[in-house]
């Protein structure tokens, strides 16, 4: 990969996951609710999706029950937060 393309990745993810702000702040004003119950309801696909990977072993079972726990706009945030802090750093250094 040229430096190109890894500026244009970097744009990507700071830009790319944008819609995560809005799940985050629909999460937030709709009521707190753990990751399990807001994708049951709000994302039957995202819900589906996280039954296949538990599915995969005990290990996988384990985290997405664990991960399934957590409140909704955490989940959405921590998420927004890691991609696009690894798009700016992609920015910055092949920008």
């Amino acid at each position: 990969m040229n430096n190109k393309h890894l500026y244009n990745f970097g744009q990507f993810l700071i830009w790319g996951d944008f819609y995560l702000v809005y799940f985050f702040l629909h999460s937030l004003f709709v009521e707190p609710m753990n990751t399990q119950e807001y994708t049951s309801q709000y994302f039957g696909l995202a819900y589906s999706l996280f039954n296949l990977v538990s599915s995969w072993g005990s290990l996988f079972e384990w985290y997405i029950q664990w991960v399934l726990t957590w409140p909704a706009m955490l989940l959405f945030f921590l998420r927004f937060t890691f991609t696009t802090s690894i798009g700016i750093w992609l920015v910055r250094r092949f920008g």
